[in-house]
């Protein structure tokens, strides 16, 4: 059987099987998905030789052109954490009582 013959029911086969990826001939025309089961199978026959076909690869689908979207908006910058709040915190005190006596007299 020549290599033709194996290519076109291996592409019956992948149609058929799509999870499939390779396919194993055994001389007679007999195929197998595992590799053994052909092995075994061509040990029976004068000519014990395999042929192995792969699924061709999914040819890349072009893409549409990607359509502009809006800009997107800043996000919130994160929160401080308590601990980071309570770093930068900066506490103020009140006059002294003798400045506000001071203040008061003038």
């Amino acid at each position: 059987m020549s290599n033709t013959k194996f290519k076109s029911l291996a592409q019956k086969y992948f149609k058929a099987n799509p999870n499939k990826s390779a396919i194993h001939f055994t001389s007679d025309g007999q195929g197998f998905w595992k590799k053994s089961y052909a092995r075994a199978h061509a040990q029976t026959l004068e000519d014990v030789n395999l042929v192995t076909i792969e699924k061709p690869k999914a040819k890349a689908r072009p893409t549409a052109k990607a359509q502009p979207t809006a800009k997107a908006q800043p996000t919130a910058k994160a929160q401080p954490t308590a601990k980071a709040e309570e770093k930068v915190v900066m506490t103020t005190f009140p006059e002294s009582n003798e400045s506000q006596t001071k203040k008061d007299q003038s």
